[in-house]
């Protein structure tokens, strides 16, 4: 009887038929496919080849996963160094105005220290 199941017209056409239905699952990302990987001929080949497609399937998702990841750590670190460069700017320019603040209220006080001794001295009588 097995003899006959492996020359029978039925079985290889369930057998190609389970093929496809692998392959159609295998489009569609899906790697949980079983096949009976006894037949002989084309069949059992294509059954065996289909059964190295998943393994290798799982491990690009990985990899791609993996690599979508270092993309995703990559752009937050650009974004963090990007960052701590505008609060450095931000802090250099802070820095400068204040320096030019301190100047202009030290300028503005000895303007006024000068504009008294002027004031003064134009009073004051000669002797």
């Amino acid at each position: 009887m097995s003899c006959f199941r492996c020359f029978s017209p039925f079985w290889a056409s369930a057998a190609l038929r389970a093929v496809v239905n692998a392959l159609n699952r295998l489009a569609q990302n899906d790697t949980s496919i079983e096949l009976d990987t006894r037949a002989g001929g084309e069949i059992g080949e294509s059954c065996h080849s289909l059964h190295r497609i998943p393994p290798k399937t799982i491990e690009i998702q990985r990899l791609q996963a993996q690599a979508k990841e270092e993309e995703e750590r990559i752009e937050l670190e650009k974004r963090e160094a990007t960052m701590r460069l505008a609060d450095n700017l931000e802090a250099t320019v802070k820095r400068i105005s204040d320096g030019i603040a301190s100047a202009v209220s030290e300028l503005e006080a000895t303007a006024i220290q000068m504009a008294e001794n002027a004031r003064k001295t134009s009073t004051t009588p000669i002797r």
